[in-house]
C-alpha cells in the first residue's frame, strides 16, 4: 500500500522464525507482488518495500539494527525480549515525509503470551495502566522542533486475546485448554 515501506518483524532466535513466521508468509503472501529472498530472510515487494525478518537472541543483538530505519516493527512473542531492546528497538521507527503524507504512520506491534523474561516489563507497561485493554495510554512530553517546544503525544494500547477468543482452535482441538494447564503454574495458566 505505501511504496517502498521497511518492516522489520523479529523473534528471539532465528529457528522460531523458521519454523513460525517465514512458513508461514510463504503460505500466505501473494507471489505475483512479492519475492521471498531465502538468503536476506525478507520479502520484496514490487512497489519497493521490503519486511524483513530478524532475531535477537541476546542483548547486543538489537545493535545489528543500528542505523536502521522501519516504519513498522513488529515482535513476536514480546515477552522474550527485555525492555532495553524494546526501547532500543523504538528508535529503530522513524519515515520519510512523503510516506507520511501519503498516510503512512510508524508504529510497533507486540504479540505475545505470558511469562517469560520481559513479562513484568510487558505488563506494567501495556497491562497494568488498563487491565480491561482497548483504551488509549498517552505519553505526552515536550521536545524542540526547529528552536520551539512541541508537545508530542506517543499513543499505545493494550488489546487482550483470550483462549475462548479463538473459537476454531477450541472446536478443532478441545484438549489445547487441559495442554495449556499442564504447561506452568496455575498463576501463569491463568494470565
Amino acid at each position: 500500500r505505501y511504496p517502498r515501506a521497511r518492516v522489520l518483524i523479529l523473534r528471539t532466535v532465528l529457528p522460531e522464525l523458521k519454523r513460525s513466521l517465514i512458513p508461514r508468509s510463504q503460505e500466505k503472501f501473494d507471489h505475483s507482488v512479492a519475492t521471498y529472498r531465502s538468503a536476506d530472510k525478507e520479502w520484496r515487494f514490487n512497489n519497493g518495500s521490503i519486511i524483513e525478518f530478524g532475531y535477537m537472541n541476546t542483548e547486543d543483538d538489537v545493535y545489528q539494527y543500528k542505523s536502521a530505519e522501519y516504519d513498522i516493527v513488529f515482535i513476536d512473542e514480546a515477552t522474550e525480549v527485555t525492555e532495553f531492546q524494546f526501547r532500543y528497538l523504538m528508535s529503530r521507527i522513524r519515515i520519510t515525509a512523503w510516506r507520511k503524507n501519503m498516510g503512512a504512520w510508524p508504529h510497533m506491534i507486540l504479540c505475545t503470551n505470558p511469562g517469560g523474561p520481559g513479562h513484568s516489563w510487558v505488563k506494567q507497561r501495556y497491562i497494568t495502566p488498563e487491565p480491561a485493554g482497548y483504551k488509549i495510554i498517552p505519553y505526552t512530553d515536550k521536545v524542540m522542533i526547529k528552536d520551539t517546544e512541541v508537545e508530542v503525544t506517543l499513543e499505545r494500547v493494550f488489546i487482550p486475546s483470550r483462549l475462548k477468543d479463538n473459537e476454531k482452535l477450541l472446536v478443532n482441538q478441545p484438549t489445547y485448554v487441559l495442554q495449556l494447564k499442564q504447561t506452568g503454574s496455575a498463576q501463569l495458566v491463568k494470565a
